[in-house]
């Protein structure tokens, strides 16, 4: 019978030991799968292509932008609005490295718009004073704090659960070689708006 206990026994300790390496090894599948998250992230960030520009019409790459990003707004009750000071305003830009930033922008509105009442994104297009062309990609979320604000574009700094903290540093990176910037400012009645010149 001591015997028996003494089996049953041992195999509770190597149950509990198999468990424990199984979760040790989940532990490390996790770990690796984000470093290999944060190597593929910064090779983004320090491997960026030279901008292949060409002329392009802010109208169109507004409205194909519009297309791929709001897929789903319909149903989360958001509200988009672009503004193109003229239907033939060209910039000179890479169109990939464009669409892609503009997308980023509004995927990041759209998650700042979870929790408000009657969500909106405003998409606009102007030349400024200094002959500069401005696109600005408004909402009218909860806002950035003061704190917050000084770190969005610092790589690898994020809030979200999942996120890498790349995209608005890859932004200012992309806006660097456009020989741009990109900047946020606070409205007064409350959101966040990014503004990229070049």
């Amino acid at each position: 019978m001591d015997d028996v206990i003494k089996k049953v026994g041992e195999q509770s300790e190597l149950i509990e030991e198999l468990q424990d390496v199984r979760d040790a090894v989940d532990t490390v599948a996790r770990r690796s799968d984000s470093l290999m998250h944060f190597v593929q992230s910064y090779r983004r960030l320090t491997r960026l292509p030279p901008p292949e520009k060409e002329q392009l019409n802010l109208n169109s790459i507004i409205d194909d932008v519009i297309r791929v990003a709001t897929v789903d707004w319909d149903n989360k009750g958001i509200i988009v609005e672009k503004d193109v000071a003229s239907d033939g305003l060209e910039v000179s830009a890479d169109k990939e490295m464009l669409e892609q930033m503009l997308i980023n922008l509004m995927k990041n509105a759209e998650q700042a718009l979870e929790v408000t009442e009657s969500p909106q994104v405003n998409l606009s297009a102007k030349i400024s004073k200094r002959g500069r062309i401005v696109i600005e990609v408004s909402d009218n979320g909860p806002g950035i704090s003061d704190e917050l604000a000084e770190k969005v574009f610092v790589p690898f700094y994020t809030t979200k659960k999942d996120g890498s903290g790349v995209g608005l540093a890859l932004t200012r990176q992309v806006m660097i070689s456009h020989g741009g910037s990109v900047s946020l400012s606070k409205p007064d009645g409350g959101g966040a708006t990014f503004i990229l010149t070049f």
